[in-house]
């Protein structure tokens, strides 16, 4: 009876050892185009809430309110798109405050060759990446805005859907 039981064991061991988390992707159609982000795995209450909104079509028919960078007065359903910049060493100082302490180094070099916002280090969590629709981004974070950074040519989500 231990022998099977250890066998048993073994086989459920190996088994959950060879899946892997399902990758989630979902696609965005808007008015000027399409753009599809990948959700990390690595924040799952994020990744989760996030895929219950779209298959609640939260998103469909959705205006784009704001093209700008975020400011903390968020609400659930919203989530922000952001473009990084490139930064040189000694710009990167600057982020580095009595409250935040030092940037790593492998910090500084991911923003020196990838790329991001440093004034938004902790202070939001990223649970996904842009893989398709760069064009489309460029699209609407181009759009000329008005008063509260609104879009005067409205942008908006025909709909979403995880793929």
């Amino acid at each position: 009876m231990f022998r099977r039981l250890l066998l048993f064991t073994m086989l459920l061991f190996s088994l959950g050892a060879m899946a892997q988390e399902q990758e989630y992707q979902v696609e965005f159609k808007t008015n000027v185009g399409k753009f599809t982000v990948k959700l990390y795995n690595e924040t799952p209450r994020h990744r989760d809430n996030f895929l219950a909104l779209v298959r609640e079509g939260a998103y469909d028919n959705l205006l784009f309110h704001r093209v700008e960078n975020p400011d903390k007065a968020s609400d659930p359903i919203e989530f922000y798109i952001v473009i990084g910049e490139f930064y040189l060493e000694k710009e990167l100082k600057a982020y580095e405050t009595e409250e935040r302490g030092e940037m790593p180094a492998e910090v500084k070099q991911r923003y020196m060759t990838e790329g991001g916002t440093p004034h938004l280090d902790n202070e939001y969590t990223v649970f996904g990446e842009l893989v398709d629709g760069f064009k489309t981004i460029d699209k609407i974070q181009n759009r000329e805005t008005g008063e509260n950074n609104r879009p005067l040519k409205e942008v908006y989500i025909i709909s979403a859907k995880i793929l």
